[in-house]
């Protein structure tokens, strides 16, 4: 460039030859003016015939890895793109600086089809929660009905126990009344040189000494009886006890597995609870979902998680532009003048304002994306 003059010199960097007139219709020469030649390339000066703006076209430009707004835009007062998108200055702002997500597009019939599917699992939820329900339960019995079942078996041993041995007992005693009868009919009418005992109660039948008569054999009879007696009512004590001890064993068991059945069904309903409360919340927020939300992180993160596929949300400049690129101004007019006619006070302001502004871009057909730059001269 010439520092006097700032105009390009001859075959400089910014020579008039490679990046175009520095006037409209005009080579650096001057041998050919006027719009009639455009497109000539003067044979003198090698600079092509066109418009001056053409040198901006031809020079480099810088393609940004991100979309940005120019302060003017966003940050003007009125703020041209928030009354645009109808945005607060601060919710546009933290947009713009990646503190927000917006939703920029939802897809319906994913929407659909996501509804349909929890609807699906609330059925399905109740359904398989009642057959987890029900197995359960049965598990439960079968094992509370098994243990009763060991504890049946357990009181028919212990009785066969008993039994043997009120056997054995009584085997015992009558083979001891059968000696003692023996020492007596020996001894019948004879003094006894020893005490004669019926041995398994110690009791003596006929002292030392005494004359042995029919009256001891009938003493050694009672006693033999009355001991045979004590002997089955003994086993019969035992028996009893032994099955009012199982019988109390098997009522415990009984409530033991019932307060379990009881416990499980409360675990059991209460997730069913938990599960249908999710799921409706989800359904709700699955209804909710709305173009232009605003979402904090942790928030887009639980919706991105739960509802990939049905909508779209994204933050910064690039974020703006979509939303701006899917303006229908014409319907926006039209939208914003009904809305006017219909409200008072600042609705009616606020849309008086943002008609302005849509009318202004409709008459200069100026695309509202232009504010948004993704390419830097």
């Amino acid at each position: 460039m010439n520092y006097r003059t700032l105009k390009p010199e001859k075959d400089g960097l910014f020579c008039e030859r490679i990046f175009g007139p520095t006037k409209d219709w005009e080579c650096y020469c001057g041998k050919y003016k006027r719009v009639r030649f455009k497109g000539i390339v003067c044979d003198k000066c090698g600079v092509e015939v066109a418009r001056s703006k053409v040198r901006r076209e031809r020079m480099g430009h810088i393609e940004l890895a991100s979309p940005v707004s120019h302060i003017w835009y966003f940050k003007g007062t009125p703020s041209r793109i928030g009354l645009l998108l109808d945005l607060s200055p601060r919710n546009l702002e933290r947009i713009l600086y990646f503190a927000l997500y917006v939703i920029t597009d939802i897809d319906e019939e994913a929407r659909q089809r996501e509804l349909m599917h929890l609807d699906e699992e609330l059925l399905k939820l109740d359904q398989n929660l009642d057959e987890q329900v029900v197995e359960l339960v049965d598990q439960l019995k079968d094992r509370r009905d098994s243990d009763i079942l060991k504890s049946r078996n357990r009181i028919d041993e212990d009785r066969v126990e008993a039994e043997a041995r009120r056997e054995q007992e009584l085997e015992t005693a009558r083979q001891a009344e059968s000696d003692t009868l023996a020492q007596l009919r020996a001894a019948m009418g004879q003094a006894a040189d020893e005490d004669i005992i019926f041995e398994p109660t110690g009791q003596v039948i006929v002292a030392e000494g005494d004359v042995v008569t029919p009256k001891h054999l009938e003493s050694l009879e009672q006693k033999a009886e009355i001991f045979r007696n004590d002997i089955a009512e003994n086993a019969r004590r035992e028996i009893e006890a032994t099955r009012l001890e199982n019988d109390r064993d098997a009522e415990r068991t009984k409530l033991e597995y019932q307060g379990q059945i009881d416990s499980a069904q409360s675990r059991l309903e209460v997730e069913r609870v938990s599960n249908k409360q999710r799921l409706e919340q989800l359904r709700r927020d699955l209804e909710g979902l709305k173009k232009m939300d605003l979402l904090q992180e942790g928030r887009y993160r639980e919706l991105k998680d739960a509802f990939s596929g049905v909508f779209r949300a994204s933050m910064g400049a690039e974020a703006v532009r979509e939303l701006i690129a899917g303006l229908d101004l014409d319907k926006l007019a039209v939208d914003l003048r009904r809305e006017i006619g219909s409200t008072v006070g600042q609705r009616r302001k606020k849309a008086t304002k943002r008609l302005k502004v849509v009318e202004a871009f409709r008459k200069s057909n100026t695309s509202p994306e232009w504010m948004i730059l993704t390419v830097l001269p």
